[in-house]
């Protein structure tokens, strides 16, 4: 109970954030997010292996999951924030809205890592 309530205040964190920032940026950090899941996921078993080879042996791949994420999903956003430094000009009502689900879209992906 109390770990879910952690996960739903980190969800609602992130979709606040990303309300404030608009539906560009929230729809491209839903994107980023969803890729850095997939990525993270893919390759926490390897680097598990790989790299601490049995040391932290009950935490290492929560502890791998996690780190994969925040690493990738930091340097995509840096990426395409370099590529791409404004946001688009929307109406309010969409702009607001659409960055609201996008937001709670992300904070999906950065809550379920």
């Amino acid at each position: 109970m109390f770990f879910a309530l952690i996960i739903l205040l980190l969800a609602g964190a992130v979709a606040f954030f990303h309300y404030t920032q608009g539906f560009f940026s929230a729809t491209l950090s839903a994107i980023l997010a969803a890729v850095a899941a997939a990525l993270a996921l893919s390759y926490q078993e390897t680097l598990v292996q790989t790299f601490l080879q049995g040391r932290f042996s009950d935490t290492a791949n929560a502890l791998a999951l996690v780190v994969l994420f925040a690493v990738i999903y930091s340097v995509l956003r840096f990426i395409f924030d370099s590529a791409v430094p404004g946001n688009i000009r929307l109406p309010l009502i969409v702009d607001k809205v659409g960055a609201a689900v996008m937001g709670i879209l992300a904070g999906a992906f950065t809550g379920g890592v």
